[in-house]
């Protein structure tokens, strides 16, 4: 019923909203920031503490490439790394100022998802929000699926 080009939609609108993010982002904040640095502030925002292995893990990157992620962020003075010797891994958090600048952040994607969603029917979200629920519910099966039969 549906098709690869469906999905293929939601990822071009995803990453549109991420370079509209990014470009208003960029446009206020007194530091500026790669999406993918907005991205790390905004899981070490939400989640805490993560060691460098997590972050990789969620951003689809290599520890490397979120090494030098995070020294961009420490130069900004924006995380800071926890060597941990227990781990043998650093862990990283937000700094004071990291955690001010993902408030503004989180203030900013409220406002656009307001002049984004002008003019468009709550329940035209409702049925949206429930697409996506199916469609997260539909990955977990099938990967639960995939697990079974391989594992």
């Amino acid at each position: 019923m549906y098709d690869y080009y469906f999905f293929e939609k939601l990822e071009s609108l995803h990453r549109d909203i991420q370079a509209k993010i990014y470009a208003e982002w960029n446009a206020v904040s007194p530091v500026k920031l790669s999406i993918p640095q907005t991205g790390l502030l905004q899981m070490l925002e939400r989640g805490g503490t993560k060691t460098l292995t997590e972050l990789a893990e969620k951003l689809y990157a290599t520890v490397e490439g979120v090494s030098l992620l995070c020294a961009g962020l420490e130069e900004k003075g924006l995380v800071r790394r926890i060597r941990s010797e227990a781990l043998q891994e650093d862990s990283v958090e937000l700094t004071p100022a990291g955690w001010k600048l993902t408030r503004l952040l989180r203030g900013l994607k409220g406002e656009l998802a307001e002049r984004m969603a002008k003019d468009i029917p709550v329940e035209e979200w409702r049925r949206v929000d429930r697409l996506l629920a199916a469609v997260k519910r539909n990955m977990s099966e099938n990967i639960r699926v995939e697990e079974t039969e391989n594992g």
